[in-house]
C-alpha cells in the first residue's frame, strides 16, 4: 500500500491518499500542525486500513471457495 500526503491548504489542512492494487484509492482531509503529524496519523491508519483490505480480501476468498467462484486477482 502507497501512501501520499499532499498539503491541501497551508498552513494545516492536508490530504493522505492511501492506493493499493491496479486502481484502489481512498483519500481523507486533516488538519494538523505540521508534516510530522500527518505522517504519524497517516501511519497509524495505513496499519489499520491494511489490516482491514486483507481482512475483506480473506472474505472475498472465503465466499468465493464456499461457491467454487474464482476470481482473477
Amino acid at each position: 500500500m502507497r501512501t501520499t500526503i499532499y498539503i491541501y491548504l497551508p498552513p494545516d489542512e492536508w490530504t493522505i491518499v492511501f492506493s493499493w492494487g491496479s486502481s484502489n484509492t481512498v483519500s481523507f482531509r486533516i488538519r494538523a500542525e505540521s508534516r510530522d503529524q500527518v505522517e504519524r496519523v497517516a501511519d497509524q491508519m495505513r496499519r489499520r486500513l491494511e489490516a482491514a483490505v486483507d481482512e475483506c480480501a480473506e472474505m472475498v476468498k472465503t465466499v468465493s471457495e464456499k461457491k467454487m467462484v474464482m476470481f482473477d486477482d
